[in-house]
């Protein structure tokens, strides 16, 4: 997922040229986790062994859950905060609060 997320990030940011990065990678950290449709069809189909079943509806769980920490940070680090200081000032904020926490 993460590379997925870079690799969509990167295309963002080189083919819509208002996008910044740190919005482009918010892109890519919003449409990486989307799963195909078809996998729907695998997870209720009989066919397939109950285990199989379980475990790609565990990972499409999972699948879903990772991105948030990286929206999360995105969304900080490419908010408008009077006074907050630069991106990476925000960003390293940000881990040491949920560090913290």
């Amino acid at each position: 997922m993460p590379v997925t997320l870079a690799v969509i990030g990167s295309l963002a940011w080189l083919l819509l040229p208002g996008l910044g990065w740190v919005q482009a990678m918010l892109l890519g950290a919003v449409l990486s986790p989307t799963d195909p449709v078809v996998s729907g069809a695998v997870v209720t189909s009989e066919a397939v062994p109950a285990r199989v079943r379980h475990l790609l509806n565990l990972e499409s769980g999972l699948n879903d859950a990772i991105p948030r920490p990286y929206v999360l940070l995105f969304v900080f680090v490419a908010g408008d905060f009077a006074g907050a200081g630069s991106a990476a000032v925000r960003a390293f904020q940000l881990i040491g609060e949920a560090g913290w926490g």
